[in-house]
């Protein structure tokens, strides 16, 4: 795929969701697919990590601990067998243990508000935004309206947005549908923890976009 025309991804990602917060940053992503992701900082939880000198928390055996514990002291006594197994795994700045308790500090440094997939077939670009269903509102952005009248039935269906872009400001044809968390899960936390990490990848690389 040629490299994506981020500011026209980004003008269609504003466009689509007008609402977005004003402190929405971009971050360009390829997993699960090639996507502009539009996210909000948890400002308190990034400068907590950010002081603490916090290692990425993207291990699933971590995550999957750290879910089970409230944001407070808990007895290491009232852990199950399988939960003491999973301590090893939690890095710094997730958690303290000490005088026989653990404290969970972790929260989700992000919110992920939209994924927009750059242009390529109709079809194929449906596929690919539905792959951000578990995590976000998502959308695709073309380079001329569709022949096909069913593509953007389909998209509702699906509730992915569509936009046109036109070398100016971009046409909406299909507002994304809200994204409606189910359930909070592992998988989604390991989510926004790896788009955490590519933002702060952002900050130094020009490879990506954190605008």
């Amino acid at each position: 795929m040629p490299a994506p025309d981020l500011a026209a991804l980004e003008a269609a990602g504003r466009a689509l969701l007008p609402g977005l917060p004003a402190d929405t940053v971009t971050v360009w992503t390829t997993r699960p697919a090639a996507a502009l992701l539009f996210v909000s900082l948890n400002p308190v939880e990034h400068q907590r990590r950010q002081r603490a000198h916090a290692k990425p928390l993207t291990n699933r055996n971590a995550l999957s601990l750290l879910m089970g514990l409230p944001h407070a002291r808990v007895p290491l006594g009232s852990l199950t067998d399988r939960e003491e197994t999973l301590l090893p795994f939690v890095p710094h700045g997730a958690a303290t243990v000490d005088f026989g308790h653990i404290t969970r500090l972790a929260v989700k440094p992000l919110t992920v508000h939209l994924a927009v997939v750059p242009p390529q077939a109709p079809r194929r670009a449906i596929n690919r935004a539905s792959q951000y269903g578990p995590f976000c509102a998502r959308a695709m952005l073309l380079t001329r309206p569709s022949r096909d009248e069913l593509l953007l039935y389909e998209a509702d269906w699906w509730g992915i947005g569509v936009a046109v872009a036109t070398g100016g400001q971009p046409v909406v044809l299909r507002r994304p549908k809200p994204w409606v968390p189910k359930r909070h899960t592992p998988a989604h936390w390991a989510f926004t923890e790896r788009i955490y990490q590519q933002y702060l990848s952002a900050q130094t690389s020009p490879a990506l976009d954190a605008a």
